[in-house]
């Protein structure tokens, strides 16, 4: 699983995954061996091997970490965290009624209102909305070529714009904006019949080895590699 720029909230309904992963082996730490956890923001692929896959979840902006958690985005980068620790007591009440529910369709459509009803109540809702269009902002000046500082859009000074964007996206403003562009990237090698070479400059990198640093960075391999091996879901390789 390639990394995407977003967080993800799981129930597991069958038996634990076998993640490859040096970050969860060294700390002795399966998430999927709990009913439900939070997927924190990935920044490396994520390995991993089932028997089984019978799964459901809410894919979220990274803001949500904190708005629906009370935990900053940088907490999560490369890891996951319990759902009893996220729903601080509510989780048997989530897990009796999703297991109440007869099919995927009730449990998604019910999942999707109990998260929105949690979202709409919460006082940095519009903060968060703000922040993450500033994000797409940038985004859209940098795949136009436009230079600029980081700072003079948030208002901000230079180490609190840093303190503000590890909080809601987890990581430095520089990071996030090489980020979303790299996800950019993936999305076009499988929306598009265009050349490497076309996406990587219609993403806003300078050059050919600009986009195979930023793309190998995140990856962890170049763009043509992943082109050769793409399958049909987005960021999804076989393992």
């Amino acid at each position: 699983m390639l990394p995407e720029f977003n967080i993800d909230l799981i129930f597991n309904l069958e038996k634990p995954w076998t993640i490859h992963s040096e970050y969860y082996k060294g700390k002795s730490y399966n998430p999927t061996e709990k009913f439900c956890f939070l997927s924190g923001l990935h920044t490396k692929p994520l390995y991993v091997e089932f028997q089984n896959c019978h799964m459901f979840g809410i894919r979220l902006n990274t803001t949500a970490a904190s708005l629906l958690f009370g935990v900053d985005c940088s907490e999560l980068k490369n890891w996951s965290i319990d759902g009893d620790y996220v729903f601080a007591g509510r989780l048997n009440y989530i897990q009796d009624k999703v297991y109440s529910l007869p099919d995927f369709y009730n449990r998604a459509k019910w999942l999707e209102e109990f998260i929105f009803s949690l979202l709409r109540q919460h006082s940095d809702l519009n903060t968060a909305m703000k922040i993450s269009a500033l994000l797409d902002g940038l985004c859209n000046k940098k795949s136009s070529g436009i230079s600029f500082r980081i700072e003079d859009y948030t208002g901000y000074s230079r180490m609190h714009t840093l303190r503000i964007f590890q909080k809601w996206f987890g990581i430095p403003p520089s990071e996030a904006l090489a980020f979303r562009r790299f996800e950019k990237a993936i999305n076009l090698i499988h929306k598009t019949t265009d050349s490497l070479t076309q996406i990587g400059l219609d993403c806003g990198f300078y050059d050919q080895s600009h986009f195979i640093r930023i793309f190998r960075k995140f990856a962890e391999m170049p763009p043509k590699q992943y082109l050769k091996r793409k399958t049909e879901a987005v960021a999804q390789l076989p393992y």
